[in-house]
């Protein structure tokens, strides 16, 4: 029998095997070993040559974990596989045919043999498309209508571990691959954003699925893309926390409160249950910020935010509504009152607070409305709130006020009024009534003051008291002021023409004091008739003197130089500077009414506040003037004109003509 040299043979049969074979170490990125016809696809000259090539230099990291992932099979599973690939010897793209299969290395590591098949014939567009597919980072796999795996490109195989991996096995939540077969047998495609469980944990998919054919059995098929959204969810969820959440305080804010709504009373029982909405008003907290400093007034807060949160219950909740206004929701509980919870808000807040620079004391004014005894309406709720603490503000601070309906009526009247008040300045509803001052000596009319009165069309005759704060807070004041001002100049006129001389004083806020388009105002009036400025008299309260900015006694001294005389009302009730006062050297000064009232019980008072007036050197009024013995006490003490319900309230316009005459 013939002896054969088998090995001989085999590299006889190697080298007439026209098709490329080689083996690729994977883990060095290199060829060690190439037949004839794979160092003809390789441009190569010899082995030597071949196997000193730095693969890894222009090797994509979608092929490293591609072939990462095959080293893996072939050791694990011991499985092959066939696929388009484009190799790039020297810079020239070839289109091969390539089953790749595990080979050992004479040290044990696993290798791998590559057996290539020439495509000359591939389409450009096929070609393109496998190599686009082997290097995208779209996740792409095909699956039977069973959610079998056909085919993974290499994205979709390194998230999903192997071509084993059932299509249902990758969603977290069963029911998002069962919504999404349904929508594929509805409408063919689908699109939906899922969690899915991947090589490297829980991610977020935006999965496309759409339903196609198997091109191997024709069986109908799902195509599937998926896209890794884990960053954009992550970022979604950190900027819906943010949204929700106060930055200083770290507690929810108002954008939460839909949601806390929804819980706390979803988790109540509408009859035997309520539920206390406390809104807190840090009082005069603006001071801090103003002598300390933004910086400590941001460390009171948190230490504010700290002591409320200690207050909570299991089911309370804190909010911070923004600036020094905090709201707290407290759930039922049948061993304390929402007033002792109030009582209790009042009192942690109220102890002195420790920052590192700063000893602070505030107090806070809390308005409390239930749920559902009030309403059931989280809009109405709050808003009632707001109302009951502005009650709680206005009673003197640092207590809790509870809602009442009567407040909500208050609240609603004054509202109506402020949206009406502009135009009735402009359509002509208001209207100037005017109050005598007397001489004490004559007994005669010598002044008038110009009281502003508005007749509504609803609501009758409304005395200032109803709307001059609504005008300040509206940012009305100023044209109301300008029309009173040229209001009483007309009258100034139209007496004048019938031969009556008569002086009208009319009052001006120190909000009409800070403004330039009141001066002007009456600058311009002057300018156009120079002889009224003797018959007008700017009023002006104590307060308002108190309270002046360099801009405002600027303003002041304006009026004085254009000849127009000026008056202090309310005087006697404030803490003047009176050097202050005297320097501005006013042409008369009011007493205040509250002090005529209470004679003769404060007699040496009034009597003080008499000689300070003399002092000033300006001409002395009493108001509030209601029985003959106030007149008599005025005329004896020095007193030069009184004003008063005892000789007359004031008058419209007609009626006052008609006393003049």
């Amino acid at each position: 029998m013939t002896s054969y040299n088998t090995g001989f043979i085999e590299s006889q049969v190697v080298k007439k095997i026209s098709s490329p074979v080689w083996v690729f170490d994977i883990e060095f990125s290199q060829i060690v070993w190439a037949n004839d016809a794979a160092l003809v696809v390789w441009s190569a000259d010899n082995i030597e040559e071949l196997k000193n090539r730095n693969f890894e230099k222009d090797m994509s990291s979608m092929v490293k974990k591609r072939l990462s992932q095959y080293q893996e099979d072939f050791i694990n599973k011991d499985n092959s596989f066939s696929e388009e690939w484009t190799l790039y010897p020297k810079g020239n793209p070839v289109q091969l045919h390539i089953r790749f299969s595990g080979i050992l290395l004479n040290d044990g590591r696993t290798a791998m043999l590559c057996e290539g098949h020439l495509r000359d014939s591939v389409l450009p567009e096929v070609t393109r498309g496998a190599d686009a597919l082997l290097h995208t980072r779209l996740m792409i796999s095909l699956h039977d209508y069973k959610g079998r795996t056909l085919y993974l490109n290499p994205s979709a195989r390194s998230a999903f571990f192997s071509n084993d991996k059932n299509l249902r096995e990758r969603f977290v939540n069963e029911e998002d691959y069962l919504q999404l077969l349904q929508i594929i047998r509805e409408k063919n495609d689908a699109n939906l954003v899922a969690e899915v469980g991947t090589s490297t944990g829980i991610s977020w998919h935006d999965i496309e699925a759409r339903r196609c054919f198997d091109p191997v059995t024709g069986k109908p098929s799902i195509l599937v893309s998926a896209t890794d959204v884990k960053g954009l969810k992550e970022a979604e969820f950190l900027a819906n926390t943010m949204a929700v959440r106060d930055y200083l305080t770290k507690l929810p804010n108002r954008h939460a409160l839909p949601d806390i709504f929804r819980v706390v009373t979803g988790s109540s029982n509408h009859k035997s249950e309520e539920i206390a909405f406390m809104f807190i008003d840090l009082d005069e907290f603006k001071t801090i910020n103003d002598t300390m400093g933004h910086n400590e007034g941001d460390k009171v807060l948190v230490k504010v935010a700290e002591r409320l949160s200690a207050l909570c219950g299991s089911k309370d909740y804190v909010v911070r509504l923004g600036g020094d206004e905090f709201l707290f929701i407290a759930s039922y509980d049948k061993t304390i009152t929402f007033e002792r919870r109030a009582s209790d808000i009042i009192e942690a807040l109220s102890y002195p607070i420790e920052t590192d620079n700063s000893h602070s004391i505030i107090t806070p004014s809390v308005g409390v409305a239930v749920y559902p005894r009030h309403s059931n309406d989280l809009k109405t709720l709050m808003q009632y709130a707001d109302l009951a603490m502005y009650e709680a503000k206005s009673a003197g601070k640092n207590q809790f006020f509870v809602f009442k309906h009567e407040v909500r009526n208050r609240f609603e009247y004054r509202h109506e009024l402020t949206s009406e008040v502009e135009s009735a300045i402009l359509s002509n509803q208001l209207v100037l009534h005017y109050q005598p001052r007397y001489s004490t000596k004559t007994q005669k009319i010598i002044a008038l003051e110009a009281l502003v009165r508005w007749q509504h069309p609803k609501h009758g005759l409304l005395y200032p008291d109803s709307f001059i704060s609504l005008c300040e807070q509206a940012g009305h004041i100023n044209k109301l002021g300008i029309w009173v001002l040229k209001e009483a100049i007309k009258q100034i006129e139209i007496w004048k023409k019938r031969h009556i001389d008569i002086l009208i004083s009319i009052n001006v806020s120190i909000y009409q004091l800070s403004s330039s388009h009141f001066i002007n105002a009456l600058q311009e009036s002057i300018e156009e008739s120079a002889s009224l400025k003797e018959f007008l008299e700017i009023e002006l309260t104590e307060t308002a003197l108190i309270k002046s900015d360099e801009k405002i006694l600027r303003n002041i001294k304006k009026i004085r130089s254009l000849g127009v005389k000026i008056s202090v009302d309310d005087f006697g009730i404030g803490y003047s500077n009176l050097a202050r006062l005297k320097k501005l050297a006013p042409d008369c000064i009011k007493i205040d009414k509250s002090l005529i009232s209470d004679l003769p019980r404060n007699d040496r008072l009034a009597k003080i506040v008499v000689e300070i007036c003399k002092i000033m050197g300006a001409n002395i009024i009493a108001e509030g003037i209601e029985t003959s013995e106030a007149a008599s006490w005025v005329s004896d003490n020095g007193c030069d004109e009184m004003q008063g319900f005892l000789f007359h309230p004031a008058l419209p316009q007609e009626d006052m003509t008609y006393l003049l005459s």
